[in-house]
């Protein structure tokens, strides 16, 4: 947790770039169950809890919203000990009686319909606990509830029926049952294309929309770990920076809040450097 601890201003650093680009809220990584349950999240504690809070209080203090993200498990179609979400959420709501927390932001995005059962249970506990936002994977936009709902239990399909025989509102897409179950949600545009991306953003906004939960969209500007070019707008960013901010500009106008993901990345885009070596503000400059 280089980032909490503040090493070589890290911390510092974000919070200047924040201010300066006008960002008025961050997803702040705070944990993953496989890794931190046992000493942090099953005594209601952050990793780093103190030092948490207190970055925390800074961003608060510059009007600064912050969601915690938390994901599961590594592997993303691992779902093995969902339940131990309950102490996550727990450990949000009684961090938030010392400093606001905008959500508890789930992060795990299962690809195999075996496990969307219990990430809808997952998503529901938390969200009945404190509100609970998560991470919408395009491919659930596509998948119908025809296609998933054999990979449901019997039991787990009577309550959706039961649910959408009372409900005007039916499930169509799994990625409805996702919006229902959360406070909130953003889908993350994995595309080098901004035309694909704006389609994107408008079915989905438009499914949150018919369920009247809020629905944020997420632009991808990574390129470490192997990310497939046709994943990211990073090499359109750095060709043509003008064009990528009037394209985040018009999806700003036309759906609201826009979340670039992520910082370390972004940041590298822009000033071709790590943040953590990076003192003062400049203009952005192309990487050659």
């Amino acid at each position: 947790m280089r980032l909490i601890s503040n090493y070589n201003r890290a911390f510092d650093n974000l919070l200047e770039f924040a201010i300066y680009h006008g960002f008025k809220q961050l997803y702040l990584f705070a944990g993953s169950v496989e890794w931190d349950w046992e000493y942090s999240f099953s005594v209601h504690r952050l990793p780093e809890h103190d030092l948490f809070v207190e970055q925390l209080k800074k961003l608060y203090a510059n009007n600064i919203e912050v969601n915690l993200v938390v994901y599961l498990n590594d592997d993303v179609n691992n779902l093995a000990n969902w339940e131990r979400i309950k102490d996550v959420a727990e450990t949000i709501k009684a961090v938030n009686e010392v400093v606001p927390v905008k959500t508890l932001h789930l992060d795990q995005e299962p690809s195999q319909p075996q496990q969307y059962e219990a990430l809808i249970n997952m998503l529901s506990m938390a969200n009945s606990i404190y509100p609970t936002s998560s991470t919408v994977k395009p491919l659930w936009t596509r998948q119908k509830m025809e296609d998933v709902a054999p990979f449901f239990s019997e039991a787990f399909n009577k309550t959706i029926s039961a649910r959408n025989a009372e409900s005007e509102t039916k499930f169509g897409y799994f990625v409805d049952m996702v919006i229902d179950a959360t406070d909130s949600s953003e889908m993350m545009a994995y595309s080098n294309e901004y035309a694909k991306i704006r389609s994107l953003s408008q079915f989905y906004v438009e499914r949150t929309k018919i369920f009247g939960k809020p629905g944020t969209n997420i632009v991808e500007t990574g390129f470490i770990n192997q990310l497939p070019e046709a994943e990211t707008l990073h090499y359109q960013f750095q060709k043509n920076p003008d064009e990528f901010f009037e394209f985040v500009s018009d999806m700003s106008e036309t759906y609201g809040t826009v979340v670039v993901h992520d910082y370390m990345q972004y940041y590298f885009t822009l000033y071709c450097n790590s943040p953590q070596n990076w003192v003062g503000l400049g203009p952005p400059k192309t990487c050659v």
